[in-house]
């Protein structure tokens, strides 16, 4: 007889007080599961506080390739107008450095200010909120 054995998700089903006073193995599987979830999502949060970090902390390196690429966008002056209509064409790459700057200005604000509203809060709920649950995990 061949047996075989199949391997599901786990099903964590509600546990009422009785189970959880009795000291059941549906209340220690749940306790388990839920301890797995909280160590899984503090990695999560914890690589995505260094990356942002690290995105805030290049910002000034992005600036300035940002720059550089607007800069070069717009043809020089003494460009003829056999090679580059300046009725339409050079109105058109005019207005679209203007947007592309405005854009980019408003985008390296926010990676800026990324540190201060993103990060912060989330260093916080890890240090404080998380940390004092695995605490009473442990206990």
């Amino acid at each position: 007889m061949l047996r075989t054995t199949l391997k599901f998700p786990s099903c964590i089903r509600p546990v009422g007080l009785k189970e959880a006073a009795l000291d059941s193995p549906s209340f220690r599987a749940s306790v388990v599961h839920f301890a797995e979830q909280i160590d899984i999502v503090e990695k999560w949060l914890e690589n995505y506080v260094k990356s942002a970090s690290k995105l805030a902390s290049e910002a000034t390196l992005l600036e300035s390739l940002v720059n550089s690429f607007l800069s070069s966008s717009t043809p020089p002056q003494q460009v003829s107008e056999a090679v580059i209509d300046h009725d339409y064409t050079l109105l058109a790459i005019k207005r679209y450095g203007e947007g592309a700057k405005e854009f980019w200005t408003q985008m390296l604000k926010g990676v800026k200010r990324m540190d201060s509203t993103v990060v912060e809060p989330i260093r916080s709920f890890l240090d404080k909120d998380l940390r004092s649950l695995k605490v009473r995990r442990v206990s």
